[in-house]
């Protein structure tokens, strides 16, 4: 198992310094994961790919972000664009997540429509955001979709995901947030 964390840490350094492209990586990461499938259940976990929102086409302000961050995020805009589609085309599960910080508060969904940009289903990309991140956490038992027993984590939206999913980046078209089933934002009182 160490010497698989070591494989990632490589492989994380190479991908960085750009000493191999993302189909080299992503094609020698799913040849290790099929050597894997002979391990015994629980010595390994699934194969994920995380974007973290670094896809994103929002950039900060120049002018209110310190020069290194605004630099940073810029590079790594530019990394995601180049391997995610990569990823994605290959079968690498992906499981949406963000840190953010570098997003204004309410609209990491817009991260749905860029996996749709990197050639995702929308409903890939609703299943990244939910079912695949919640097994990749270690939660499936827990969240990442509607069933008894489970938490009732929820957003509804105004429109069609799956015609339109940009239209979940937008915070105006999300009209229920719930969590546990308990409603955080509810404009329009459907929760009553």
């Amino acid at each position: 198992m160490e010497q698989s964390f070591e494989t990632l840490r490589g492989a994380v350094h190479a991908l960085r310094t750009g000493a191999v492209s993302s189909r080299e990586l992503v094609t020698a990461a799913l040849a290790t994961a099929r050597a894997a499938d002979a391990l015994p259940a629980g010595e390994r976990g699934p194969l994920h790919g995380v974007p973290v929102a670094v896809k994103d086409n929002f950039a900060p302000d120049p002018l209110k972000a310190a020069s290194w961050a605004y630099a940073k995020k810029k590079h790594w805009q530019t990394v995601a664009r180049r391997h995610i589609p990569h990823a994605i085309e290959r079968g690498v599960r992906v499981a949406m997540g963000t840190d953010c910080g570098i997003a204004a508060h309410g609209t990491n969904l817009r991260e749905l429509a860029h996996l749709v940009e990197s050639g995702m289903t929308p409903m890939g990309a609703i299943l990244a955001g939910t079912s695949e991140a919640a097994e990749l956490l270690g939660l499936a038992h827990e969240i990442g979709t509607l069933e008894p027993g489970k938490r009732a984590d929820l957003v509804i939206a105004r429109g069609n995901p799956l015609t339109d999913i940009a239209s979940l980046g937008k915070p105006e078209n999300v009209l229920l947030v719930a969590k546990d089933g308990v409603p955080y934002k509810d404009t329009d009182g459907l929760a009553a």
